[in-house]
């Protein structure tokens, strides 16, 4: 009997002979997104504390099942959460509201194979953060490995990336790593160090939407300037990757200068989508630049060709 890891392999492979055969991704088209609202959005239980921790933050209602410090702000359970890298430095810490999934969304999907996770968190005091309810993606959306799926593109690309498209040895290697949460992806920080990437289950890509003016590029090192490609008013954007965390999660930041709200669905993938887009294209990220990877791991998860439902499903608050 197959083992899961071998299922993975050789439907691994299978999406690679869907996918495009060369490094130029396919040209990014427009879609209309339908709206799905899913019916099982989880709901976390806060452990109140029995006796109140004097190291506790003020406004607090207690810790998390992963000891986290937790309050509520506008209707989201908020975290006070810390990564620091495997020496012991902190690359950010401060108050977030997890947005997609718990675990984070699976860039690669087969089946019960979940791997390279993308998660996207608010400070709460973001301008119009509050209106988002969750980003979640519907297991095994596909149902089968098609051309038209995200898990698709982004297996292509870390098989470019690492050139092993059409290796078949090297192949099973790396999807037996990224299995076992052991695969890695080397890249460049923004302020210019280098550090490796952990591709698994529980690892992968953390995004932080912290405020515009704390990414000013005059005062911090490492930030670049980008505009939104899809609004016809070019939003503004600014961005930085930290570093790895002990984890192994690449940790990186985006502020907007406009509220959240006021952005398409496409540009709220775009921003949950645009650290995974760049670093699987370059691992040079001293420099943020628009590439054609990510525009392609966009344009799949806002339902690209005969898919009823984006890849990545947005809810906001009504």
């Amino acid at each position: 009997m197959k083992t899961k890891v071998e299922i993975l392999i050789s439907i691994g492979i299978l999406l690679a002979s869907c996918a495009p055969a060369t490094s130029t991704p396919p040209p990014l088209t427009n879609t209309p997104v339908p709206t799905t609202i899913p019916t099982n959005i989880p709901t976390i239980a806060l452990t109140p504390t029995s006796t109140p921790d004097p190291n506790a933050p003020e406004g607090t209602r207690g810790s998390d099942a992963e000891g986290e410090f937790v309050k509520m702000e506008n209707g989201d359970i908020s975290r006070k959460v810390e990564y620091k890298t495997a020496t012991g430095e902190v690359l950010w810490a401060g108050w977030t509201i997890e947005k997609t999934q718990p675990g984070g969304i699976s860039l690669i999907d087969i089946g019960e194979i979940n791997v390279v996770q993308t998660r996207l968190l608010f400070q709460p005091n973001i301008q119009g953060g509050e209106l988002f309810l969750s980003l979640t993606h519907e297991d095994n959306l596909e149902n089968s490995p098609n051309a038209n799926a995200l898990t698709t593109v982004v297996d292509t690309s870390l098989q470019i990336r690492n050139n092993i498209l059409g290796d078949n040895k090297a192949l099973s290697t790396w999807f037996t790593q990224m299995f076992h949460g052991t695969a890695v992806l080397p890249i460049i920080t923004s302020s210019g160090e280098g550090a490796d990437v952990l591709l698994g289950p529980k690892t992968g890509f953390v995004t932080v939407i912290v405020p515009f003016e704390s990414l000013d590029p005059a005062t911090v090192a490492g930030v670049t300037e980008w505009k939104d490609p899809y609004s016809e008013s070019r939003k503004n954007f600014r961005s930085t990757v930290l570093g790895v965390d002990v984890n192994g999660n690449a940790i990186c930041l985006i502020g907007s200068e406009e509220p959240l709200d006021t952005l398409p669905d496409k540009v709220i993938r775009l921003l949950s989508l645009w650290h995974a887009g760049n670093i699987i294209n370059d691992p040079d990220q001293t420099t943020q630049e628009w590439s054609d990877w990510l525009s392609v791991f966009v344009t799949y998860a806002d339902a690209k060709g005969n898919k009823n439902v984006p890849d990545i499903i947005i809810i906001r608050r009504q």
